[in-house]
Parts: C-alpha cells; sequence; structure tokens
C-alpha cells in the first residue's frame, strides 16, 4: 500500500505524439518537457500502428516505442486506434480522458505560438456556445470543418489561431477543460519552419518521410537507433494498392454505416471509375473534405470502422496498452495499472483486425508484447 501511495505522489508530464517517424526534434521536446515540467516520470501517449493522417504509421508501434524509450520516455502507453486515426476533435478527446484518468499532472506539446496564456484562452473561447454557433453557420456556408473553426475563432482572440499544432493544442486543452481537468501546460516554442517539406537536421516528420520516398538519405534528421530500423518502414503504395482494390467491396449499406461517410461521398465512393488509386482518390476530392478527411473515411471503410462501433468506444471507460517502459520507470506501472483493462468487444475485434492488416503490409511477424529498456 505504501508503495502504490508513494508513486500516486510521482509528478506524471505527458506528452501525446505519434513519432512517425520519432526525429532529433522530438529529442529535443523530451528533454524540454523533462527539465520544464519537472516530472519524476515522463509518459508518451503515442498513436499506435495507425495515424492520424488516416495511413499506417511508418513503422508499428513497438519499434517507435522502444525510439521513445531510447530517447528518455520512462514509460510508453498506446492511444487507442479509434481516437489515433480519427478527426482532431476525436483524437484530443481520447487523448485527453486518458489523461483524466491517470491524473496526469502535466502536459507538455510542441507548438508554433508556445504562449501557454494564449492557448488556454483559445481553449476557453472553444468551450463557448457562442463559438458553437459560429461553426455551425459557417459549416451551413459549405466550407470544411477546419476551416469553420477558424472563421469562427476570428475577431474573439488577441491574435488569430492559425498554425496546426497550436490548433491541435487548443484542442486538448478544450478536451481536458470539458472533463473539468487542467494540467499544468508547458509548450515549446517550434521552429517556424517545423510543418515544412524541405529537408534539414531540423527536419519534421513529414519531410522525413518525403525524403524517404525519394530515396533520400534521411538520417542526419534522426538518431541512429531510429535509422538503424529504417528495413521495418511500411511500404505506403501497398496500403494504397489495398484500399483501391477493397473499394470493390462496398456498397451503399456498408458505407452508411462506415464512421464519417456521410453528406454525399459515399456517392463519389461508388460511383469513381479510376485505374489507380491516385486517380480514385483524386475524383473524391471536394471543397468540404480535406484529404486528411478523406483518408481516415477511407482507412475505416477498409477497416470497417461503423458509427455504432465509434460510440461505444467513446462511452466506454478509458483504457490503453502498454507499448513500453524503462526498467529504472516500473514504479509507474503501479499508477497506471488501472488503465490496462480490455476494450469493448467489438472495439476489441476491430483493433485485431487493425493489428492483423498492419502485419500483413508490413510482411513481418511484429512482436506484441511491451519493450523493456
Amino acid at each position: 500500500i505504501l508503495s502504490i501511495l508513494f508513486y500516486k505522489n510521482m509528478k506524471f508530464c505527458t506528452i501525446i505524439c505519434e513519432y512517425d517517424p520519432f526525429h532529433k526534434m522530438h529529442a529535443g521536446h523530451m528533454k524540454f518537457a523533462r527539465e520544464a515540467s519537472g516530472c519524476d516520470f515522463l509518459v508518451c501517449l503515442m498513436s499506435g500502428n495507425f495515424v492520424q493522417r488516416g495511413r499506417p504509421a511508418v513503422t508499428d508501434r513497438f519499434t517507435r516505442a522502444k525510439h521513445a524509450l531510447l530517447a528518455g520516455a520512462d514509460v510508453v502507453i498506446e492511444l487507442p486506434l479509434l481516437s489515433a486515426a480519427a478527426a482532431a476533435d476525436d483524437f484530443a478527446f481520447g487523448a485527453a480522458r486518458i489523461l483524466d484518468f491517470i491524473g496526469a499532472e502535466a502536459l507538455s506539446f510542441g507548438c508554433e505560438s508556445g504562449n501557454a496564456e494564449f492557448l488556454r484562452s483559445c481553449a476557453d473561447f472553444q468551450l463557448s456556445e457562442e463559438y458553437d454557433r459560429r461553426v455551425r453557420r459557417f459549416l451551413s456556408e459549405g466550407i470544411s470543418y477546419p476551416k469553420a473553426c477558424g472563421k469562427a475563432l476570428r475577431g474573439k482572440l488577441p491574435e488569430p489561431l492559425e498554425n496546426p499544432n497550436d490548433i491541435l493544442a487548443a484542442g486538448y486543452l478544450r478536451e481536458c477543460g470539458k472533463l473539468g481537468f487542467r494540467p499544468e501546460i508547458y509548450p515549446m516554442k517550434r521552429n517556424e519552419r517545423y510543418n515544412d517539406t524541405a529537408f534539414s537536421e531540423r527536419a519534421s516528420s513529414s519531410a522525413i518521410r518525403l525524403a524517404r520516398s525519394r530515396g533520400e538519405d534521411y538520417s542526419a534528421a534522426v538518431p541512429s537507433f531510429v535509422f538503424a530500423d529504417d528495413d521495418k518502414w511500411t511500404n505506403i503504395e501497398d496500403y494504397e494498392k489495398l484500399v483501391f482494390l477493397s473499394r470493390n467491396l462496398w456498397n451503399a449499406e456498408y458505407l452508411a454505416k462506415i464512421r464519417g461517410i456521410s453528406e454525399g461521398i459515399e456517392n463519389r465512393i461508388l460511383s469513381a471509375r479510376a485505374s489507380s488509386y491516385g486517380e480514385f482518390f483524386s475524383l473524391l476530392k471536394t471543397k468540404r473534405y480535406t484529404e486528411g478527411r478523406l483518408r481516415r473515411a477511407l482507412l475505416d471503410c477498409l477497416l470497417g470502422v461503423t458509427s455504432e462501433i465509434a460510440e461505444e468506444y467513446k462511452k466506454s471507460k478509458p483504457y490503453s496498452r502498454l507499448l513500453g517502459f524503462r526498467k529504472e520507470s516500473e514504479g509507474a506501472l503501479k499508477r497506471l495499472a488501472p488503465l490496462f483493462s480490455e476494450a469493448p468487444r467489438s472495439v476489441a475485434a476491430l483493433e485485431r483486425k487493425a493489428d492483423g492488416l498492419y502485419e500483413a503490409l508490413a510482411g513481418r511477424i511484429i512482436r506484441n508484447y511491451p519493450v523493456k529498456i
């Protein structure tokens, strides 16, 4: 009992992440989070085998967890699939409820502004009825959800909320606010070119993925232990072929059940006549649907993520899987133990299907037990 009470009094600082792939800027953020928060344990809540851009992660979750641990994380736990590969609001909701459940004292993230007070004010306004009314009005004009949210904030904040990582950070704080949970926050100001696809030693994950797809050397931007696992990257072209060929199995009745399929996109999917994934995807694009939303919708179609299963997940008790931990941080697991519970049966079946699909795409047997460093 004394041991449990001891670890309950230890300070957790959390990082919500994908590490797709892990790079040197991520390592810098870990160091910042630990020093700024003064935490006892640095806990990474990381997406699993599929990520928020609606695609397979570049390497499997256990390999990426190993990278995080080698870079200095104490524990890595998984953000469940139905949050990790969801729209920004659902991604933030899934992360916030896990942080609330484990009682994380602090949250650190990288963002363009690096301004905690500004991000708090953004989140507070997003919790207001006025914000909801403005978003609904702009959506009725036929623009995409991200743009509607941006327009709803104009003139209501001391400065525009328009940078992608600031928007995501404010989303975390908004969802925490809905739960009545208010962790300490430690934003790290990011390089203004962080999201550029231009390659450098400070390259983003996007730039690294692009460089590798071109057959270029990206080793300067990642730790050596990440580059050593280059042979574990998943081939995105195989995934796109699978989506393209699977579309012939989908009918109107099936698509009507899938999360996020609405506003006529099902008609575009069924009527598209194409000879390649690229052509097929271009036929689905509209002003209302962002590329990210389309990719997530296609992933949901491939996996069979129904609105019913997604709703069951939202109503379930928060849960996660342990992906890895450092031997000297093993005590933190005592506090996290209640989180490692079973998912609802339908959700668990869906996750097993997704893991099997990822393993097939990877073309190798993937470990299914936590990494211990």
